[in-house]
């Protein structure tokens, strides 16, 4: 359960850091294109996180909800010029009962962010936007290829998993209680935000 702990402080320092650098920016966004340019690329509209994955990917659990408990749940209401889009959504296990007053305790929770094109290209280029999430302690880091623009995930010693994917201009954060089906859960939300998204829009090295 520690990752649990671990991923929801990352995430939320993550997107205080974007938040920040968001309400600070000033600069217009540079769009790429012309000749011997990348071509400009069309930003993924605002969509929510709710119905990217199912309680199947989130075995023991039986519900979707909205919001991570409320902490989150408002976040995605600041339409502001330079602010991002985002929606939570947190995966629950069963409700205590007479016949089962103490259920196994389980969890899942997502996170879709749907950022400007001034976070995606600035400078004459295009951003990996999971820069901003550092490996978390104790946990072992492993790139995926062929799935979005990027993507990867982090096991920890207990089986585990984060799970990080950009799409274009959409970062999906996911956090499960290990890593099983975890590439294919990635696959499928990256097919279902673009599915002709790749590595190719954002090189290595950004």
């Amino acid at each position: 359960m520690r990752i649990k702990v671990w991923a929801f402080s990352t995430l939320v320092l993550a997107l205080g850091a974007i938040a920040f650098f968001s309400a600070g920016a000033t600069a217009k966004p540079t769009r790429l294109g012309g000749s011997g340019k990348s071509p400009p690329l069309k930003m993924l509209p605002n969509v929510g996180c709710e119905g990217l994955l199912t309680v199947a990917d989130f075995p023991g659990t039986v519900k979707e909800i909205p919001g991570l408990a409320g902490i989150l749940g408002s976040v995605e209401e600041e339409h502001v010029p330079h602010s991002s889009f985002f929606t939570t959504c947190q995966y629950i296990s069963a409700e205590p009962t007479e016949a089962d007053p103490e259920p196994a305790e389980h969890f899942g929770f997502d996170i879709l962010s749907v950022y400007k094109r001034i976070e995606f290209e600035s400078g004459g280029k295009r951003h990996n936007l999971l820069t901003v999430f550092p490996k978390l302690p104790g946990t072992t880091r492993f790139r995926l290829h062929g799935i979005g623009t990027r993507a990867y995930f982090e096991i920890d010693e207990e089986g585990d998993a984060v799970g990080y994917l950009q799409v274009r201009n959409d970062v999906f954060y996911v956090v499960k209680e290990n890593a099983g089906g975890l590439r294919q859960m990635l696959a499928t939300v990256a097919s279902e935000l673009c599915p002709k998204c790749n590595e190719s829009e954002v090189p290595a090295g950004r």
